[in-house]
């Protein structure tokens, strides 16, 4: 073979690799759109496994593993990705999510460690881009809900919300609501809260959480058409499944509970508070050898975990 044909064959199979590769890539963030979310996850390491220092596999990998709440892995991911692409601002609203999740997960020492990384993530990320949104609306939620020697601070939550409001309406009035239903003002929370939904009534998260309000408020019944709209609106996802589930376990309707959470299940299998909501549901009604193994596989799962631990309270109540 001459030289130039087989540098010219080389040049070919590189580019072949090279646009697999990418497919790949696309192909995984396809099933992301799509809530595929271990189909991703498989194409996701494979690519992983020939190219740890890309930055998007990184990112995505992180992204995926922080919803299965493995929030150190997340972590780790990110910092991966930040380390090759250091001003993305999308990579540092994710690190700060994993952060957040961290401390909601932890004991006290490891959240109050993780805290002020978590700030600091989101802080970045707006310094990079002064308009996203996403951390805006998580340093909002961190000032209205951390207690004020941690840095919460009820007036910076509202002044945020005011600056949300001129870039997007609904979500502005939605952030008000969270700040009324806080202060205990459930008349002005549902005000501003129907104000968001008559501007975005197709918002999935905020349709979840009409229905969620209304179950804290003791009225499940007029909550129920927001979980039956969400799953009209995204029947492909398990959290709708899990939401309604939660509705009838509000309303003791324990045996229509468990067919949703297990409808949860059936959409994504390892969704986590679906496969402790079966548990809590079998135990209501009777079956706590098949929920000692729900608890049970959970725990040995994740026993760091949020869910872990309420997973080992529960067996411990049983046995």
């Amino acid at each position: 073979m001459s030289k130039y044909l087989l540098l010219t064959f080389l040049f070919c199979f590189v580019l072949l690799v090279f646009s697999q590769q990418n497919f790949s890539l696309s192909e995984a963030e396809k099933f992301l759109e799509n809530r595929e979310y271990a189909k991703a996850r498989e194409i996701l390491l494979k690519l992983h496994n020939q190219d740890d220092q890309n930055a998007r596999i990184n990112f995505l990998l992180g992204s995926i593993v922080l919803r299965e709440n493995k929030y150190d892995d997340a972590i780790d991911y990110l910092d991966a990705a930040i380390e090759v692409e250091e001003n993305n601002p999308e990579y540092y609203n994710m690190l700060g999510n994993a952060y957040g999740v961290k401390a909601q997960n932890s004991g006290m020492i490891k959240a109050m460690f993780a805290v002020p990384k978590m700030k600091s993530n989101w802080e970045k990320a707006l310094e990079l881009k002064p308009d996203y949104l996403e951390p805006k609306q998580s340093l909002f939620q961190f000032y209205l809900r951390a207690p004020g020697i941690a840095g919460g601070d009820n007036d910076k939550a509202v002044q945020l919300a005011q600056e949300i409001l001129k870039q997007d309406e609904a979500l502005g009035h939605r952030l008000m609501g969270f700040y009324w239903e806080a202060e205990n003002d459930s008349a002005k929370a549902e005000n501003e809260l129907l104000k968001s939904y008559s501007i975005d009534s197709e918002n999935i998260s905020l349709i979840n959480h009409m229905g969620y309000f209304y179950l804290r408020q003791n009225n499940p019944q007029k909550g129920y058409p927001f979980f039956k709209r969400q799953i009209k609106l995204a029947a492909h996802t398990a959290n709708v499944y899990d939401s309604m589930g939660d509705y009838f376990a509000k309303v003791e309707q324990y045996d229509s509970a468990l067919v949703y959470f297990e409808k949860a299940l059936q959409k994504e299998s390892s969704y986590i508070p679906s496969r402790f909501n079966r548990g809590l549901m079998l135990e209501k009604l009777g079956k706590k050898d098949d929920a000692k193994n729900i608890y049970k596989q959970i725990v040995e799962e994740m026993p760091d975990n949020r869910y872990g631990k309420q997973a080992e309270d529960r067996l411990d109540e049983l046995e």
